[in-house]
C-alpha cells in the first residue's frame, strides 16, 4: 500500500467529556487523516451491501455490530477531527468520510464498500489501492470518491470578493497628469524604440553582474548558457556598436549572414536590434542614400494571426516595405530591372508570337507582372532577389516567442531560411533562450550555421537613470500649474525639477531595489512598474515636491511604493494581475497545502544561502513534499506556480519538469526575506487570501469592516495592527504545522524552519514604528504624550 512507519499512530488515547478510549490507528499526513477502526474477525458485518457506493442511511448501516462500528469511529473521528474513518473485520472494509464542511449530513453520506477480503485484494484490488494506497490518498483519492472533489475552499473566504478598493486612501495633489505624456514617452519602448534620438540616449550596456545579495544573504545563480560556442554581447563585454560592426561589414559578394539573437524574456532583444538599425547602422542602413548600402525587412510576430501561414505574414511585411520604399517600389528604378531577364525568355518563349505587337506584347506582361504582384511571394522574391545583387539586404524575425505553438514556431524557422535563400538575403531571428532550446534540434538549427548574439539583462538601475534623463530633457522649462493640499494654486516654473525629485527618490534607494528586484532582469517590465509607480504611487504631490526644493532630496515612503507596485493598475490586490505573488494562497482549493507557496519558497532560499549553491534538483522537493503527505501533483502546480511569477526558475531553459534544477530569483529572497515582515505587504495580500480558519475570519472580517468605516487615522490604525497581527499569527501556526509534519518525518533544516517566525522580530518592529509614526502624524497630544514622543523630532519615520 506504500504507508510509512510514520505515517501511523496505534492505540492513541483519546479523551473527551471526562471519559477515555483508544484509536485502533490513525493514519495522518500533512493533507489527510484516516482512522482505522479495526474489529475482530468474529464481530459480524452482516448486510454489507454489494453495492461500491452505498448510502449512509441504508438499511445496511442501521443495525447490528456494523452499525455500532460506524457509529463507533465516527464519534472518534469527530473528537479527533479527522477527514475519513474505514471500518473492518478483517474481512469486509466500509470507508466513509467525517466532518463535512459542505452541509451534507451523515446519513446523506455516501460510504464506499468492499464486502470482502477476497473482492479487496483479488477481485477488486485495483480498485481498493486506487481509494486506499498511500499514493492516491494524498493526491486526493478519499475526497474525489466520498466528496465528489478535492476541494475543501467552497466558501467566499476572500476580502477581495467583498471589498473592490483598498482601505489605503491618500487625498494629495498629484502632478502626474502634467507631466504624463512625456513620463510615458520616457518609459514607453515602443516610443522610445521609433525615436532613434531618444533610443540612443536609452540604450544601456552595462550588464547585471550580482552573484551574491548580501543584504537578504543568497546567492544569484544564472541560468546556463544555452549556445555551445562563445556569441557576441553588446550588454557588456563587446559593446553594441561593437557587435553592430557583425552586421555593417556584410559585403554583398560575400555568404549571407545568419544570425542568432538570443535573450531572456524583456532582456531587450527588440531594442538591440533598433538600435543597430538606427544608431550603430545608421549609414549602412540609410536610406536616404542612392543607392542605400543595405536594406533592414523586419518582421515583427507580435501582430502574426494564426489563420495566415508564417510564410504569407514574412511577405505581407516585406511587401509593406517595398511599397514604401522610393527605390525598391519605383518601376524605372527597380521593377523594371528585375523583371528584365524573365521578361526577355518570355519574349522568346511563350510570348514571341507577339513581337510585332508591341502593345499586346506589353499588356500580357503587364498581366503576368500585376498577377505575381497580388500573390506577393514571387513579385517580393524577384524584387529582392534583384536588389541583394548590389545591397546587402537583412530579413529580420522577431518576437517568435508570441506564438507559442511549437509546430508554427518551426514552420516560422523554416519558412524564413527558405525565403532568405531564395533571395541571398541575411537572416537574423531573435527569440528568448527556452524558444532556442525548444527548437534547437529543429531542422533549420541543425543545417544552418548560425552565429550567435546573446543580450543579457542590463542593469535596472542604469535603465531607469536614463529613462529620468531622457523625462528630464523633455520637460525642461515647462511651466505648469498645479492645486497645493490647500488648495491654492501654484506655478510649477521648471517641470524637469519634478523628474529631478522623482529621480532621486528611485535611483539608489529602497524603491529602486524593490523595482530592481521585483522585475527580476525583464526590463519592459521594470519600466512599466516605474511608470505605474509614479502614475498611482502619489510620488508626485506638491508637498513632496516643496521638501525636495528645500532640502535637496526626497525618500519616498517606501510602504507606499510597495502598495503601489503590487497594486499595478488595480484598484485592489489580486495575484493574478500583480508582479508580486502572494506567498500565503497557492489557490490549490485545499486549506493544508493553501502555504505551500511560500514553504517551497522558504526551503529555496535557505538552500541558496552559500555562495557554493547551484539549484535544487525538483524531485527533490517533490520527493520530500510527499514523504509530508502531497502528492506530485499538488507539488508541480506549485512549483510551476513559482515559475511563473518569477520567483523561481529552471537553470537549463527547458519547461519545468521533475528533472529541472530549480533556482530562486532575488524576487523570492526578498519576498521570504524581508517583505513577509512588512505590514503593507501583509495588509495587500490579506485581500487575496483563502481565510479557512473560521475563527480568524470572523475577527478580521468585522476588523476590516471597521478600517472601512473609522476616519480617525489612529483608532483605525490601531484595528489595522490588530488586524495584521492576527493574521501574521494564523499565518504562522499554519506553516508551523507543515514543518512539524517534516520534522516527524525526519526531513532537513530547509523543511523544519519557520520563515513566518523567523520574520517575527521585524514584524513586531514594524508595527511599532508604523504606530509611532501614525500618532506622531495624526495623534492627539494625549496620544503622543502616552507613547512619550519627543517634542521635536527632525525625521518622521516612514
Amino acid at each position: 500500500m506504500g504507508w510509512e512507519k510514520n505515517d501511523f499512530h496505534h492505540e492513541e488515547r483519546l479523551s473527551e467529556d471526562g471519559q477515555e478510549s483508544y484509536l485502533d490507528y490513525l493514519i495522518t499526513t500533512a493533507q489527510t487523516s484516516l482512522l482505522i477502526e479495526a474489529k475482530r474477525a468474529q464481530v459480524n458485518f452482516g448486510g454489507v451491501p454489494a453495492l461500491r457506493r452505498a448510502p449512509m442511511r441504508g438499511s445496511w448501516a442501521k443495525s447490528g455490530d456494523l452499525r455500532k462500528a460506524i457509529l463507533q469511529a465516527r464519534d472518534y473521528g469527530r473528537t479527533k477531527g479527522v477527514g475519513f474513518c474505514a471500518v473492518t473485520n478483517g474481512d469486509a472494509w466500509v470507508i466513509f468520510p467525517v466532518n463535512r464542511r459542505d452541509l451534507v449530513s451523515f446519513d446523506d453520506t455516501h460510504a464506499v464498500v468492499f464486502r470482502t477480503a477476497e473482492s479487496a485484494l483479488h477481485d477488486d484490488r485495483e480498485e481498493f489501492l486506487a481509494l486506499l494506497s498511500r499514493e492516491s490518498v494524498i493526491d486526493g483519492s478519499l475526497e474525489q470518491q466520498l466528496l465528489g472533489g478535492d476541494s475543501n475552499q467552497i466558501e467566499n473566504r476572500r476580502l477581495n470578493r467583498i471589498y473592490d478598493k483598498s482601505f489605503s486612501k491618500i487625498t494629495r495633489q498629484t502632478m502626474f497628469s502634467s507631466i504624463e505624456d512625456e513620463i510615458v514617452t520616457a518609459f514607453s519602448e515602443e516610443l522610445i524604440s521609433a525615436n532613434p534620438e531618444l533610443l540612443e540616449k536609452a540604450y544601456v550596456e552595462t550588464a547585471d553582474r550580482m552573484r551574491f545579495d548580501d543584504r537578504i544573504k543568497m546567492s544569484v545563480v544564472r541560468r546556463d548558457q544555452v549556445l555551445r560556442s562563445r556569441p557576441l554581447r553588446p550588454v557588456g563585454r563587446d559593446g553594441a556598436k561593437g557587435v553592430g560592426a557583425k552586421f555593417t561589414s556584410v559585403k554583398v559578394k560575400a555568404q549571407p549572414l545568419a544570425l542568432l539573437t538570443l535573450g531572456l524574456v524583456g532582456a531587450g532583444k527588440t531594442t538591440f536590434l533598433r538600435y543597430v538599425e538606427t544608431i550603430s547602422g545608421k549609414a549602412f542602413f540609410d536610406q536616404t542614400k542612392k543607392p542605400p548600402a543595405a536594406h533592414w525587412l523586419y518582421v515583427d510576430f507580435r501582430n502574426f494571426s494564426k489563420t495566415l501561414s508564417p510564410r504569407t505574414h514574412i511577405f505581407e511585411a516585406i511587401l509593406n516595405y517595398i511599397k514604401a520604399h522610393p527605390a525598391l517600389g519605383d518601376y524605372e528604378t527597380t521593377i523594371a530591372p528585375a523583371y528584365e531577364e524573365e521578361v526577355a525568355n518570355l519574349t522568346r518563349g511563350p510570348l514571341g508570337g507577339l513581337k510585332a505587337n508591341k502593345a499586346a506584347l506589353d499588356e500580357q506582361i503587364g498581366k503576368i507582372l500585376l498577377k505575381e504582384y497580388e500573390e506577393g511571394a514571387p513579385y517580393c522574391r524577384r524584387i529582392l532577389s534583384y536588389a541583394s545583387k548590389s545591397q546587402a539586404c537583412f530579413l529580420v524575425i522577431d518576437n517568435v516567442d508570441q506564438v507559442e505553438e511549437t509546430t508554427i514556431q518551426d514552420a516560422i524557422f523554416l519558412d524564413a531560411v527558405a525565403i532568405a535563400r531564395e533571395a541571398n538575403l541575411s537572416l537574423v531571428i531573435a527569440m528568448r533562450d527556452a524558444t532556442y532550446v525548444k527548437n534547437r534540434s529543429s531542422a533549420v538549427f541543425d543545417a544552418f550555421t548560425f552565429d550567435a548574439i546573446y543580450i543579457d539583462p542590463p542593469d535596472v538601475q542604469s535603465v531607469l537613470s536614463k529613462r529620468f534623463t531622457i523625462a528630464n530633457h523633455l520637460l525642461k522649462d515647462k511651466t505648469f500649474e498645479v492645486v497645493s493640499d490647500g488648495g491654492a494654486k501654484v506655478t510649477v516654473s521648471d517641470a524637469s525639477r519634478v523628474v529631478d525629485m522623482l529621480s532621486a527618490s528611485v535611483l539608489g534607494t529602497d524603491v529602486g531595489q524593490l523595482i530592481e528586484v521585483s522585475a527580476t532582469g525583464d526590463v519592459r517590465l521594470a519600466l512599466r512598474m516605474t511608470k505605474q509607480f509614479l502614475q498611482f504611487g502619489y510620488s508626485t504631490s506638491y508637498r513632496a515636491y516643496q521638501a525636495f526644493l528645500k532640502t535637496g532630496h526626497y525618500d519616498f515612503p517606501i510602504h507606499e511604493a510597495i502598495r503601489a507596485i503590487m497594486f499595478g493598475n488595480q484598484s485592489i490586490y489580486r495575484d493574478e494581475f500583480s508582479p508580486i505573488l502572494n506567498p500565503f494562497d497557492a489557490k490549490t482549493g485545499r486549506s493544508e497545502s493553501q502555504f505551500l507557496r511560500v514553504y517551497v519558497m522558504s526551503a529555496l532560499i535557505a538552500a541558496a544561502t552559500t555562495k557554493e549553491f547551484q539549484g535544487i534538483e525538483a524531485s527533490e522537493i517533490i520527493s520530500s513534499l510527499e514523504r509530508m503527505g502531497f502528492s506530485s501533483r499538488i507539488t508541480n502546480k506549485i512549483i510551476t506556480d513559482l515559475i511563473k511569477a518569477r520567483v523561481c526558475f529552471s537553470r537549463s531553459h527547458q519547461e519545468y519538469s521533475s528533472e529541472s534544477v530549480l533556482v530562486p530569483t532575488r524576487l523570492c529572497g526578498y519576498i521570504v526575506r524581508e517583505l513577509l515582515g512588512r505590514l503593507v505587504f501583509l495588509e495587500t495580500v490579506i485581500f487575496d487570501t483563502f481565510i479557512y480558519g473560521d475563527q480568524v475570519w470572523e475577527e478580521i472580517k468585522g476588523g476590516m469592516k471597521s478600517v472601512y468605516a473609522e476616519q480617525n487615522t489612529v483608532r483605525r490604525f490601531k484595528i489595522r495592527k490588530s488586524i495584521a497581527k492576527q493574521f501574521f499569527d494564523w499565518i504562522e501556526q499554519e506553516v508551523q504545522k507543515l514543518c512539524v509534519e517534516a520534522s516527524r518525518r525526519n526531513l532537513g533544516p530547509f523543511w523544519t524552519s519557520n520563515p513566518i517566525t523567523r520574520m517575527r522580530p521585524a514584524f513586531e518592529g514594524e508595527l511599532e514604528r508604523a504606530f509611532r509614526s501614525a500618532v506622531r502624524n495624526y495623534g492627539s497630544a494625549k496620544e503622543q504624550d502616552e507613547i512619550k514622543l519627543p517634542l521635536f523630532q527632525q525625521q518622521i519615520d516612514n
